[in-house]
C-alpha cells in the first residue's frame, strides 16, 4: 500500500505539537509517511532550498495551528511554497482556543480540530 506523504509545518513556538503530530503520523499502522517538517534555520539559503524540495515531495501540507502560528514567518513562507507546488494544504487546530489563530496565508484551506479520525478522513478526502 502506498502511503500518503505529509509535510508538517508549525511555528517554532509550537514545536512540541509538531513533534506530537509527526509521532502520531509515524505510527507503523498509519497510512501516512512524513516527508519532513518545519525546522530551525528559516531565512537561510539552504533552509529555503531544502524546505521547498521537501514540500514538493509531499502529497499533503499539514499545518499545526497553535496560538503563535499567525505570526510565524516560516509558516507563511512554507504555505506559499506549498501553494506554488500545487500541494493541498490542511490546517489542524491544537485546540478550540486556537479557532482564530490561523495565519492569513492559509486562505480558504480546510481547518479542523485535532482528532486522529478527523485528520485521517480529511487527508483521505483531499487525496481522492
Amino acid at each position: 500500500m502506498n502511503k500518503t506523504r505529509i509535510f508538517v509545518s508549525f511555528s517554532p513556538d509550537d514545536k512540541q505539537y509538531g513533534e506530537m503530530m509527526t509521532d502520531q503520523l509515524r505510527n507503523p499502522f498509519s497510512s501516512f509517511e512524513i516527508v519532513a517538517c518545519s525546522r530551525d534555520g528559516q531565512g537561510t539559503v539552504n533552509w529555503e532550498t531544502e524546505t521547498r524540495e521537501n514540500i514538493r515531495k509531499a502529497g499533503v501540507f499539514l499545518l499545526i495551528v497553535g496560538k503563535n502560528t499567525a505570526h510565524a514567518a516560516n509558516v507563511a513562507w512554507e504555505i506559499k511554497a506549498a501553494r506554488e507546488a500545487g500541494i493541498p494544504v490542511l490546517g489542524v487546530l491544537v485546540g478550540k482556543d486556537c479557532l482564530d489563530c490561523a495565519p492569513e496565508a492559509l486562505g480558504d484551506a480546510p481547518v479542523i480540530i485535532w482528532t486522529w479520525d478527523g485528520i485521517y478522513n480529511m487527508i483521505r478526502s483531499m487525496m481522492n
